[in-house]
């Protein structure tokens, strides 16, 4: 179990630990994800004359868009930011640290893109377009490979310093929920007296954790109100990016037990690891019904204590 500690003195958070860490968050897009506009955009190059150039130009815009919004929708950042323009939600991206933007505005990709909406872009621009969707698309897979969508935290509150932080991308809130935990389960710790042991195991919340259902607090992630939320969203994206959370797994009736329940029978020895890094960005904190066809919604809904 990580323990972070934030590195600003007057962060709100004192420290936390993930407990809910995982990626795959199904793309606001109807099926299409940003992947799929920069394979047509490689295809279209190929074609080799002005109107692939053209389509290759408007794909890489279309992937570009799409991977933006797919970013801040992980974060919980574009269900109450809907309405923001394409500059607007990359100073959103720029300002809650998900992605350094600034190396795409120094190579000024909106402006080409835009530059070229009426004009047939030479081979050079095209392929530079291609070049730079790449990196970006790479980027944001990483950032949201191992998203933190519940962590237990000491926070700066003095009637109840013990909180389970939960980010909820579909609203686009930070829900902040009172847990009780055994003595045994606390720790002093650079000074702070933090829960040192993980809330769940594989069977479910360990004997003595309560969390209550109820959030004591609701932080809406608005750009209005940026300056309350940015430093949690901040320290969640540096956190996935530098301690990603172990995935308990065990053997269980043939099955091996994780977010999934994955049949064993037909796989060789050496595959288990394969399996282990398929469903590595995902954390067990709940039981999932067998009947689930959502297992995310599961992990991070509203159903939190059973």
């Amino acid at each position: 179990m990580h323990l972070i500690f934030p590195d600003e003195p007057d962060h709100p958070i004192k420290c936390y630990s993930p407990t809910v860490q995982t990626g795959g968050m199904p793309a606001r897009s109807d099926g299409v994800v940003a992947q799929t506009y920069l394979s047509f955009a490689v295809s279209d190059i190929r074609e080799g004359a002005e109107r692939g150039r053209v389509n290759a130009l408007g794909n890489c815009k279309r992937a570009i868009h799409l991977a933006i919004d797919e970013a801040l929708s992980a974060y919980g950042l574009l269900a109450g930011n809907a309405r923001l323009n394409f500059p607007q939600r990359l100073e959103l991206l720029d300002y809650a640290s998900l992605l350094p933007i600034s190396v795409f505005r120094r190579l000024n990709v909106e402006r080409n893109l835009m530059e070229h909406e009426y004009a047939v872009p030479d081979e050079l621009s095209a392929k530079e377009a291609i070049d730079i969707t790449t990196l970006l698309l790479l980027a944001v897979s990483t950032l949201c490979r191992r998203v933190i969508y519940e962590c237990v935290a000491t926070i700066d509150d003095s009637s109840h310093p013990h909180q389970v932080i939960r980010l909820m991308p579909s609203t686009g809130q930070l829900r902040f929920h009172w847990v009780e935990v055994p003595d045994g389960m606390l720790k002093e710790l650079n000074g702070v007296t933090c829960v040192r042991y993980p809330l769940r195991t594989l069977d479910g919340l360990v004997p003595g954790v309560e969390i209550r259902t109820e959030p004591v607090r609701v932080i809406e992630l608005k750009t209005q109100n940026r300056t309350e939320w940015a430093p949690i969203i901040r320290q969640f994206s540096e956190t996935a990016r530098s301690h990603p959370t172990e995935t308990p797994a065990r053997m269980a009736g043939g099955y091996l037990e994780t977010m999934v329940r994955v049949p064993l029978a037909d796989y060789e020895a050496e595959a288990i690891a394969e399996i282990f890094s398929r469903f590595g960005g995902g954390y067990k904190s709940l039981f999932v019904p067998e009947d689930s066809d959502n297992i995310v919604t599961h992990a991070i809904g509203e159903a939190d204590n059973s």
